[in-house]
């Protein structure tokens, strides 16, 4: 398999949001589902006291077909909407730039980093993936497992297509002549990161390393959930990994790469929001939780309906 940086350098980036924080950083009930936005990807939004509704939809950053299907009340959405907003705007030179923060420039090496045995327990998952020693020895531990948190077969499929679901519907929303807005940049996703401690992230990385099998059988059910629409299947595949890795190193991971996030973008989607309807993609997790995006939209006052 060719390496994942030589062919898709930004794909990492892009996938990382949802799989990597639901297989790995869901901790203790930040997920929880309290019944009212159980099932569901599409969801209308309207604003209180009336108004034009937007449409928030909870996407999954993988190639697979079977995500890749849009079903046409989506594209319904984004047609009655003249602005899509989506986590980050696709095709940046940015993307290039934070890609090469997965890597070590400060002539530091991963093997040396990791020790010898957790190094060569590394490999042998990295090889799966067509990686080779040379390469991997450059990755920062948190950018060897976005790589290795995705299922092979899955990063077969994002090699050979190249298009997830978020940037198909950034294709059809410029071809339509939408106005396209990114609530986050490509640094900042990094920075969830790259900034953690370096001990956090080899924690996690030995922690998706001493349990690669489970991991893609999750990853294996999260997709399931996702294609049934199901938001409390999806947040439930956390307990099939619960004591996979420190706590607290889980707890501080979760309030960085979630928590943060879904106040940070609600935040900023209220003065896009302001007299006219958008239409949101975001990964599917952060519609979920009780400081999710659902419940934030629910607790402002909005009237928050399934469609789809």
């Amino acid at each position: 398999m060719t390496s994942i940086v030589a062919s898709r350098p930004r794909a990492v980036l892009t996938w990382c949001g949802l799989a990597v924080a639901l297989l790995w950083l869901a901790t203790t009930g930040a997920l929880a589902q309290d019944g009212r936005f159980d099932k569901g990807l599409l969801w209308r939004l309207e604003p209180p006291g009336g108004g034009q509704a937007s449409y928030l939809l909870g996407t999954m950053h993988v190639a697979d077909p079977r995500v890749l299907d849009v079903a046409p009340a989506v594209r319904a959405a984004l047609a009655a909407s003249d602005t899509a907003v989506f986590e980050v705007i696709e095709g940046s030179e940015e993307q290039l730039a934070a890609a090469g923060l997965m890597f070590y420039q400060d002539g530091r090496t991963l093997d040396a980093v990791l020790g010898p045995e957790l190094w060569q327990a590394t490999m042998a998952v990295a090889r799966d993936y067509g990686l080779t020693s040379p390469l991997v020895r450059r990755y920062k531990p948190w950018g060897l497992l976005l790589l290795l948190s995705l299922p092979v077969e899955q990063m077969r499929l994002l090699l050979e297509n190249g298009t997830m679901l978020d940037t198909l519907l950034q294709d059809e929303a410029r071809q339509a002549g939408k106005n396209l807005i990114g609530l986050e940049t490509a640094v900042e996703q990094v920075a969830v990161f790259d900034e953690a401690p370096e001990e956090d992230q080899i924690a996690l990385l030995a922690s998706l390393v001493e349990s690669k099998a489970e991991s893609d059988r999750a990853f294996d059910l999260m997709l399931a959930y996702y294609l049934e629409r199901d938001l409390a299947g999806l947040v439930s595949v956390d307990d099939m990994l619960e004591d996979s890795a420190d706590a607290e190193v889980l707890a501080r991971f979760m309030d960085r790469l979630k928590t943060q996030r879904d106040r940070l973008m609600f935040e900023r989607l209220q003065p896009l929001l302001d007299g006219r309807g958008l239409f949101i993609a975001v990964g599917a997790l952060h519609l979920t939780g009780p400081e999710g995006l659902l419940e934030r939209f629910a607790g402002a006052g909005y009237t928050v309906t399934a469609v789809h």
